[in-house]
C-alpha cells in the first residue's frame, strides 16, 4: 500500500508538471502567433515601400534620361 500511495503521489506531481508545461506552452505558442502577424504587417509595409522607391527610382531615371542626351 506504501508503494501504491508512493507510484499516486508521483503521477500525481508529473501529472501537475505536464500540465504547467503545456500552459507554458500554449502561452509561448499564443505569444508566436502575434509576432508572426506582427511580422507579416512589417513585411507587407517593407513591401509597399520598396515598390514605392521603385517607381521614384523610374520616375527619376526618366527625368534624368533626356537631360544626359541633351548635354551630348
Amino acid at each position: 500500500m506504501m508503494y501504491e500511495d508512493f507510484a499516486k503521489n508521483i503521477f500525481k506531481i508529473l501529472l501537475e508538471d505536464c500540465k504547467i508545461r503545456l500552459d507554458n506552452n500554449s502561452r509561448l505558442i499564443a505569444q508566436y502567433h502575434n509576432q508572426i502577424e506582427q511580422l507579416k504587417l512589417n513585411a507587407q509595409e517593407l513591401t509597399q515601400e520598396s515598390q514605392l522607391i521603385s517607381e521614384r527610382i523610374s520616375t527619376l531615371k526618366s527625368i534624368i534620361k533626356p537631360s544626359n542626351n541633351d548635354s551630348d
